[in-house]
């Protein structure tokens, strides 16, 4: 069986941490079939006044991740979302004469791509292009938006749900999205993201529990929650809880929360790491206490089953995905943009924080989420759609 995996979203020797869900599962996928990856970039000239932008110049056209070759052809993106509704078409004409290299060579049975748009629509004229049919993989935290009344890509988005030949949600949440809008549910399988669980060992924090260490990690931008948990964290302290926050990640929000934290004077509270490599996750979560996802928004949180392989209790809020799988043993669901819920349900955690079982957290996170119980039912779902023909996109 050959996959060709097809996403805008994948990590490149630039960019290493970039759409890391999705290289993770092509990591384990690759023990089960031959795959081929191509993660198309933005074009931009090698101008170095535009530094945000110039990196996509230094990616390589071709290379080898993790034994994996990936194709990184470039197309036109546009800035602020401009032309969005059609961007996935032009994603396929940017790309269709590799996709037809790649097939000459290396005869794929299947497409699979990653997040409807763009990948999914330009994935939808591919497998038609190249005769063989597609599958999706919806991860967009967002789509209810995408699928809104409102929305100039709803139709066209239900057009390609429909033609491809399954559909993978990786939560509940984004199963109810796609079966509000007329996709049928057997149609869809739920099909979590996963973790390595062998990168993330169980941690071992100080035991004194003084300060008590908080970790978060997402992009710095609003929809990630962070102004709601660091105002928490002065309401902690003000109530004499000796709390010490760490966020990773980086964005556009991070002045405006450089600046709250300055004006809140919890300078040596609460502390923006930036962007880190993922190989040294793991360091940051040996030292953490209590994991928090303050997020508006996600599909389902990755870095959340992270935390959980690690032994780690967590909070979350009811954002759209962690909720699905957040039990009372490994931690608290509570409501989103509320820093005062947040802060008693943090002390609430402290206090029963000997109750929260490290060995029966990280086993259920092995039971449920580790790419060894994922990947075989991603396969089976391969073997499903080319074993039946009732499944298959009608091309012609």
């Amino acid at each position: 069986m050959k996959i060709l995996i097809y996403s805008v979203l994948f990590p490149n020797s630039v960019q290493n941490t970039y759409g890391m869900f999705v290289s993770e599962r092509v990591r384990f996928l690759k023990n089960h079939c031959e795959i081929k990856v191509v993660a198309p970039v933005p074009f931009f000239p090698n101008i170095s006044i535009f530094k945000k932008w110039t990196k996509y110049s230094l990616i390589p056209k071709f290379e080898v991740i993790d034994g994996v070759e990936v194709y990184h052809p470039r197309f036109l993106l546009f800035p602020k979302n401009i032309f969005r509704k059609y961007l996935g078409f032009l994603l396929y004409l940017t790309t269709r004469t590799l996709i037809k290299t790649i097939k000459k060579d290396y005869n794929f049975d299947l497409i699979h791509a990653h997040f409807a748009v763009p990948s999914g629509i330009a994935a939808s004229h591919l497998s038609k292009y190249v005769n063989v049919p597609f599958i999706i993989t919806e991860h967009f935290s967002k789509l209810h938006e995408d699928l809104s009344i409102n929305s100039n890509i709803k139709k066209k988005l239900i057009k390609v749900y429909n033609k491809n030949s399954l559909i993978i949600a990786v939560s509940e949440k984004i199963k109810s999205d796609l079966v509000n809008v007329g996709i049928k549910k057997e149609r869809i399988r739920i099909i979590p993201n996963g973790v390595d669980c062998n990168k993330f060992p169980i941690s071992f924090p100080s035991k004194k529990m003084n300060p008590i260490r908080l970790l978060s990690i997402g992009g710095l931008i609003e929809s990630k929650g962070f102004i709601y948990l660091i105002k928490a964290v002065k309401m902690l302290n003000e109530n004499n809880i000796n709390v010490v926050l760490t966020i990773i990640g980086e964005g556009k929000q991070r002045s405006d929360l450089e600046n709250l934290i300055k004006k809140l004077k919890l300078d040596e509270k609460v502390i923006l790491k930036g962007n880190i490599l993922h190989s040294q996750l793991k360091d940051y979560f040996n030292k953490t206490h209590i994991f928090v996802l303050p997020s508006l928004f996600e599909s389902f949180s990755v870095v959340t089953i992270e935390a959980l392989s690690c032994g780690i209790p967590v909070i979350v809020t009811k954002c759209g995905g962690p909720e699905y799988f957040v039990t009372d043993e490994v931690g608290l669901i509570i409501k989103k943009e509320n820093e005062n819920i947040l802060a008693d349900n943090i002390e609430k955690m402290i206090n029963s924080y000997k109750y929260y079982n490290k060995n029966k957290i990280r086993q259920y996170c092995k039971n449920n989420f580790d790419y060894k119980i994922i990947s075989p039912k991603i396969i089976s779902t391969y073997e499903q759609i080319l074993s039946n023909s009732s499944l298959k996109l009608e091309v012609n």
